[in-house]
C-alpha cells in the first residue's frame, strides 16, 4: 500500500505530452513511476516539482492509458484510415478501457486528425476504381461503420459516375460475349447484383455493349 507519492520531475516530450516521475513510497519500499500525459489532460491537473499527488494517482493512471491509447489510435489511423467507431473498436480490441478509448478519440477528432466525410469519399473513390456498384459501396461503407449522413453525402458526391458504364465494362472483362442460355444469363445477373449494380444498371450496361447476339 502506498504511504506517499510525490513528484520528482516533469518534462516536456514532443509537442503533446509531458512526461511525470512520480517516486512513491510505501510499506515495501520506494519506487519510481512514469506517467506519459497528453497536454490536455496535464492542464487540468495543475502539477508542480515536489507536490503530492497520492490522492491523484488513479486519475495519472487513467490520463496515462488514455494516452497511450491516443498515440495507438494515432498510429492505426496513420496507416489504415477508418470511421470513428472502427478506430474506437480497434482501441478496445487492443486492451484499453472504454473510458479510456473514448476519450483519445474525443482528443484525435478535436486535434483535427479525422475526417470522417474525407475519408469515407477515398474509401468511396477506391471501390469506384474497382468497378463497384453503388449498393455494394454502401454496404462496405456501413460495415465499416460510417454515420448514414456522411454516407448520404458520400453518394450524393458519386452521382457523376456512370455505373452503367462501369457495369459495362465488368460485363466486358469477364464475357466475350454475352450468355445465351437463361441460367447463364441469370448468374451473370446475379454476380452482378453482388457487385452492387441495380437491374436498370446491368440493363442499360447490356444495351451499350457491342456483342453480337
Amino acid at each position: 500500500m502506498s504511504t506517499g507519492a510525490i513528484v520528482k520531475s516533469i518534462t516536456r516530450r514532443g509537442d503533446t505530452s509531458f512526461l511525470i516521475s512520480v517516486e512513491v513510497t510505501s510499506n515495501c519500499g520506494r519506487e519510481t513511476v512514469e506517467f506519459a500525459i497528453l497536454d490536455e489532460l496535464y492542464e487540468s491537473l495543475d502539477l508542480s516539482y515536489g507536490d503530492d499527488v497520492s490522492d491523484i494517482l488513479p486519475t495519472l493512471d487513467a490520463h496515462s492509458e488514455t494516452t497511450a491509447a491516443y498515440m495507438s489510435a494515432c498510429a492505426s489511423f496513420a496507416y489504415v484510415p477508418s470511421s470513428v467507431k472502427a478506430l474506437y473498436r480497434k482501441l478496445i480490441r487492443k486492451g484499453f478501457s472504454k473510458e479510456s478509448s473514448a476519450q483519445a478519440i474525443e482528443i484525435v477528432y478535436s486535434r483535427g486528425f479525422v475526417d470522417e466525410g474525407a475519408i469515407a469519399r477515398r474509401r468511396a473513390e477506391l471501390m469506384v476504381s474497382k468497378l463497384w456498384g453503388r449498393s455494394r459501396i454502401v454496404r462496405k461503407l456501413r460495415e465499416e461503420d460510417f454515420p448514414d449522413t456522411i454516407i448520404k453525402r458520400v453518394l450524393s458526391s458519386l452521382d457523376e459516375v456512370d455505373f452503367a458504364e462501369n457495369c459495362a465494362r465488368v460485363i466486358e472483362k469477364k464475357y466475350s460475349s454475352l450468355p445465351r442460355e437463361r441460367k447463364e444469363r441469370e448468374k451473370m445477373y446475379a454476380s452482378l447484383i453482388r457487385l452492387g449494380y441495380s437491374t436498370a444498371d446491368i440493363k442499360e450496361a447490356i444495351l451499350r455493349l457491342s456483342f453480337d447476339e
